[in-house]
């Protein structure tokens, strides 16, 4: 049995274990905060959810440099490659046919990343690059005398794009 620390959160949080029939209490249309190794997760995930999946988000580290988050985020350029590689294969077979992945990034790998994504998922499924403002040029980055980056980048995929429909959501 492998383990994840899953929890379902509805009026209460509710500790889930994969691999036992206390799973069989969650309906396939619950959502599930998973918090921990992602790849183990998804990899956990597959044997239940496997092409049911219709929505997946995935924050990486950044290759940045930086530790903020308690993930490495010190790879060499081929090792995080691997890395989001790993991660992108397994979430693709977990994607219902119009089911999207969006992964979140800066412009240090976003360029990588897209090749990455176009050789798993294919050039003709993806979506959109979806720019977020990150910071304003008012923050505290703009005393910083050189190139303040005040951009992250959202890149879109569907696994078929032919069944993926896109719907802006009301607010």
């Amino acid at each position: 049995e492998i383990n994840t620390r899953v929890k379902r959160i509805d009026d209460g949080e509710f500790e889930i274990s994969f691999g036992t029939d206390r799973v069989d209490e969650i309906g396939m249309e619950d959502n599930l905060l998973i918090r921990g190794n992602n790849l183990l997760a998804l990899h956990t995930l597959k044997a239940r959810y496997a092409g049911k999946v219709k929505c997946i988000f995935i924050d990486p580290p950044y290759n940045m440099g930086g530790d903020s988050f308690r993930y490495n985020d010190r790879f060499n350029h081929a090792s995080w490659l691997t890395f989001m590689k790993n991660r992108i294969e397994i979430a693709k077979d977990l994607l219902s046919r119009d089911g999207a992945i969006s992964v979140i990034l800066d412009d240090t790998e976003i360029h990588y990343c897209k090749v990455l994504m176009d050789e798993i998922l294919g050039p003709s499924n993806y979506v959109a690059t979806i720019s977020v403002e990150a910071a304003t040029t008012s923050s505290f980055k703009t005393i910083n005398t050189g190139p303040t980056q005040v951009t992250n980048f959202i890149l879109s995929y569907s696994k078929e794009k032919a069944s993926f429909r896109y719907q802006i959501p009301y607010l």
